[in-house]
């Protein structure tokens, strides 16, 4: 085989199916400035049309996942950051996805069963109320190690950072009390706190996140402060701000939580939700800034008269001279008041302003840009711009459906990275404390002490009838369970049922404390009559029993 001469570009040689040579092929060679800069020399040519490039084809990079995010990470969340508080668009959609995913907030429900634990339904039962009711308590009072909210608060809170800053960062601590409560408490950790500690430690740490042998995050380098609170600080010494290291699991117990929405292998930290709409919000932005502008300053011109400049015309007085910019041009300046009628002079003329600012094409423009953004965050346009006047039941529907199976998968996220693991923190303290009862079973099989099913918030009806009629249908057909069409609507079935049995017995006692028939007040009396009265034969007029009046009878009084 002949070899390639150095001063030449290398040949390709392909060969075929049958091992024939293919016409030889110039390869592409390295080049600068063209769109091949840093391409190596190529032993096959290229095929697809997709990867040609030329001058208007530049190369697209790629690297590791950490490599591609690193040099971009903190430009992305300020971008971000500023989109959401500058730009009307941004802070909707950020708006749409927190009040659909979190809303009210996502309630946990205990799912211990006899199947999973060996224990009795009785003592299942007692354990689940018991650890739902720790929860709430916890929940409403102690979960936010800052004392400023609730957990549905915090849920939010880590969900709406998530999206903006592309992950959420929080720390467990323990707070001071007694052992009949909970010391677990929850602290916000803001994620420009999560840094590099020395380059010498770069292959172990990665921006911040310190990675074991699997690849699995350790531990995490954080900040005491941030860096743009040192000024706050009242000039006190703090030091370099070196970050600490802080352990992800500590004794067995989540201690740090990495909350962020991993895309490829080896990703170890999140990207902003908004990034790939990013351009598209900058160019809206500042193109309906400049339409707003040029429709303001269009807007204080009334009309033109054309007449020959006469400098000596006593109406057009010249401010200076020598201008006011001090180069020589003059500038006139002229009053209108409201209802003057000028009357125009021989050679004058009026010239109509007319402007067309915004033009016809603006809002098909707009709406073509907003949709493009949705698509790019996965939301429907109508849900973000709350236009819905040209919507059907079918359309909207399908819309709602398409949305909530978004929502669901963020929900479900959320639940698996946030969610679960802090139910499973506060049980595990609430069993080592002696809150909850303590069974053999737990040494072989914890976790099945720790199953939880999430009550994710309501989302409204299109039409409630046809949604509850579908709904009853669906548990009829044994398609469904009361329990899941309850969760649908952000409620319990077992707490309906026993709220319910409470509202029957305390409607009986008030009909007995009256002197009202049973089921006067829960509408069932007619029902009552009709199950405990004869059927009368044909012909025959059915009577009520003795002591009892008909509808008829009562309608009458």
């Amino acid at each position: 085989m002949s070899t390639i001469p150095h001063n030449r570009a290398p040949l390709v040689r392909i060969l075929d199916a049958n091992g024939r040579p293919f016409p030889s092929t110039r390869a592409l060679s390295s080049r600068s400035g063209n769109g091949f800069a840093g391409a190596k020399s190529r032993s096959v040519a290229l095929r697809h049309d997709a990867a040609r490039m030329d001058r208007v084809r530049t190369r697209a990079r790629s690297g590791s996942a950490d490599g591609d995010l690193a040099p971009d990470l903190q430009v992305l969340r300020e971008k971000s950051r500023a989109l959401v508080r500058d730009d009307a668009h941004g802070a909707a959609a950020v708006r749409v996805l927190v009040e659909n995913v979190v809303g009210d907030g996502i309630r946990p429900q205990a799912a211990v069963h006899p199947e999973n634990t060996g224990l009795t339904q009785k003592q299942c039962d007692e354990w689940n109320r018991a650890a739902e009711r720790i929860w709430c308590e916890w929940a409403a009072a102690h979960a936010d190690a800052n004392d400023i909210g609730s957990f549905d608060d915090l849920t939010r809170q880590v969900y709406r950072s998530r999206v903006v800053d592309g992950e959420a960062l929080v720390h467990r601590i323990e707070v001071d009390g007694d052992d009949r409560r909970l010391r677990t408490a929850w602290e916000m950790i803001d994620v420009d706190r999560l840094q590099d500690p020395t380059r010498l430690q770069a292959l172990a740490v990665r921006m911040g996140v310190e990675i074991g042998t699997r690849g699995q995050p350790v531990a995490y380098w954080i900040t005491p402060h941030h860096p743009d609170d040192l000024r706050f600080l009242n000039g006190q010494i703090v030091g370099a701000n070196w970050p600490e290291r802080i352990e992800r699991v500590r004794l067995g117990i989540w201690n740090v939580l990495h909350v962020f929405r991993r895309d490829r292998a080896g990703q170890s930290r999140g990207l902003p939700a908004l990034t790939a709409a990013m351009p598209l919000f900058e160019h809206l932005h500042h193109y309906l800034d400049s339409e707003i502008i040029a429709a303001r300053a269009n807007s204080n011109v009334a009309m033109f008269v054309r007449r020959p400049i006469d400098d000596r015309d006593p109406d057009l007085a010249p401010v200076d001279d020598i201008g006011p910019n001090g180069d020589g041009e003059i500038v006139y300046h002229e009053t209108l008041e409201p209802g003057t009628i000028e009357y125009l002079n021989e050679g004058e003329e009026i010239q109509p302003f007319t402007p067309n600012r915004p033009g016809s094409t603006f809002d098909p423009f707009v709406t073509r840009i907003l949709r493009a953004i949705c698509a790019a965050m996965g939301l429907p346009y109508e849900l973000v711009v709350k236009d819905f006047g040209q919507m059907t039941y079918s359309s909207s529907r399908a819309v709602l459906l398409e949305a909530r199976r978004g929502f669901t998968s963020e929900q479900n996220s959320l639940i698996g990275s946030w969610l679960q693991p802090a139910w499973e923190t506060v049980m595990r303290e609430a069993i080592v404390r002696g809150l909850l009862p303590v069974y053999p079973a737990m040494v072989q099989n914890l976790r099945a002490f720790l199953a939880a099913r999430w009550i994710r918030p309501a989302w409204g009806w299109v039409d409630p009838v046809k949604e509850i009629e579908s709904a009853r249908l669906a548990v009829e057909a044994n398609l469904s369970t009361p329990d899941i069409e309850a969760s649908r609507a952000g409620l319990d079935a077992t707490d309906i049922l026993e709220q319910r049995a409470r509202f029957y017995v305390r409607a009986r006692e008030i009909e007995a404390r009256n002197g009202l028939e049973p089921g006067t007040l829960t509408r069932e009396r007619s029902e009552r009559i009709e199950a405990v009265q004869p059927k009368a034969g044909k012909g025959e007029e059915q009577k009520p029993p003795a002591g009892k009046k008909t509808d008829d009878e009562d309608d009458d009084q």
